[in-house]
């Protein structure tokens, strides 16, 4: 029996068995991958996964079909990561950042991206490179810079969902995105000094 979307909603919604295993098989891995991006590499990631993946089959009635079903399995695993980052006080508070400013203007920070651009696609740094720089970064760095840079989710969202103010989630992710420049650019002298 071929799985689409709809048949996997409908037999979830049902209970049945071979629909969430159908919803396992073909989602599974995307779910991860959301996790892995949000958690790095540690072990918890999979029981995360796990959470996310009971969560959406207990709340399947509630997806209303108006996107796709992968983008609401991503958006729950997504969500699941971030509580657990919260549960495990993994995330920055506000009181960390109170007397810090954002460094650097808007304009100064894309100038300073479009030359960064230009030395990874030199380098040939690719998105397995740049995830793995990723996975240096501290959890509350690599979770503002994953919704703000990869899930495109705005600084006001962000502060609700962290529970911190607007200011904080611009300077941490100011703050992100220099770590993991730093990070690539250690990772590209490395591979300067390799050849």
């Amino acid at each position: 029996m071929m799985w689409d979307d709809d048949k996997i909603f409908k037999g979830c919604c049902q209970g049945r068995r071979k629909a969430q295993a159908a919803l396992y098989e073909k989602y599974a891995s995307s779910m991860r991958a959301v996790c892995r991006r949000y958690l790095g590499m540690r072990p918890e990631s999979e029981d995360v996964l796990h959470d996310a993946l009971i969560k959406a089959l207990g709340k399947m009635s509630q997806f209303k079909q108006k996107g796709s079903l992968e983008g609401w399995l991503k958006r729950i695993a997504m969500t699941t990561s971030l509580d657990y980052l919260n549960k495990q006080k993994h995330v920055v508070s506000n009181s960390q950042t109170l007397s810090l400013e954002i460094e650097e203007t808007k304009a100064e920070e894309e100038e300073e991206d479009v030359g960064f651009m230009t030395d990874l696609k030199k380098h040939n740094i690719g998105s397995k490179e740049i995830f793995f720089a990723m996975d240096n970064l501290p959890d509350g760095y690599r979770a503002i810079l994953n919704m703000y840079v990869v899930d495109n989710i705005r600084h006001k969202e962000i502060a609700k969902r962290m529970g911190i103010s607007v200011n904080t989630s611009k300077s941490q992710l100011s703050r992100a995105r220099k770590l993991l420049k730093k990070n690539i650019s250690d990772m590209m002298k490395g591979e300067k000094h390799v050849r």
